[in-house]
This record gives structure tokens, C-alpha cells and sequence, in this order.
């Protein structure tokens, strides 16, 4: 899941870099600093509920080159989180990570790799 350009400064670059403060903490600061343009509040209020120690991962900010078909858009159709990402933290359910390209532009990059179960509810007509 991409989200919403912004322009990558370096408070955000020590926000996630800042190993003292929990994943869900350095999220919860972007999202309290820059709301939605970063992190919109929806995934925010889903990691918040379903959320323990050690299911979140915020991986380092990746640089895309300038000769790559997305260094423009931000955007890859088969995505840029996944493989050897995720297995960097094979207990984390929700990762994050930001992109960004030679103008400094950026974008947060959200993949959910748990289960989600619904269960249905039947009414019985009672006679």
C-alpha cells in the first residue's frame, strides 16, 4: 500500500532512525507530526489495535535510483517491501518503510503480511 508524496527532512530520517523509541512510538510521532500526509490515520487506528512487541517492523529509509522506471512516481506495480524485507523481521506482521528518490521526495509504503479472519454470523428463524 503507497501512500500520499511528501518531501523527506531530517526530522523524519531521526524519527526512524531512533532505536530508544519502539516501532509503534516512532510511527505514532510521525503520524502526530505530519498526520496524513505521511501515515494516513486509518492505518494508524488499525496497527494501534492490533498491535503487540515485536509484529511491527519500520525498515531504513531505502533511496530509489535515478535510473529505475519508479524513481518519479514513487510507485512499482509488484511493489518494493517484500522477500528479504520481511524475513529481516519474521515476527512482524505490519511493515513499513519510506522511499525516496534523488529530489528528496517520498513516500511511507505499508505491507500487511498476517491473516485477517471474518466470522459470519447466521440468524436462525426459531419456529
Amino acid at each position: 500500500m503507497y501512500f500520499a508524496k511528501f518531501t523527506l527532512n531530517e526530522d523524519i530520517v531521526r524519527l526512524v532512525k531512533d532505536k530508544q523509541l519502539s516501532e509503534i512510538d516512532r510511527l505514532q510521532k510521525i503520524y502526530d507530526t505530519y498526520g496524513d500526509k505521511v501515515l494516513p490515520a486509518y492505518v494508524m487506528s488499525f496497527i494501534q489495535i492490533n498491535s503487540y512487541p515485536g509484529n511491527i517492523a519500520l525498515h531504513a529509509i531505502r533511496p530509489v535510483g535515478k535510473d529505475t522506471d519508479y524513481h518519479d512516481t514513487l510507485y512499482r506495480a509488484r511493489g518494493v517491501l517484500g522477500g528479504t524485507d520481511t524475513k529481516e523481521y519474521p515476527n512482524a506482521v505490519h511493515h513499513f518503510m519510506i522511499i525516496t528518490n534523488t529530489r528528496n521526495e517520498a513516500r511511507m509504503v505499508y505491507r500487511y503480511v498476517g491473516k485477517v479472519q471474518f466470522l459470519r454470523n447466521f440468524k436462525r428463524k426459531v419456529s
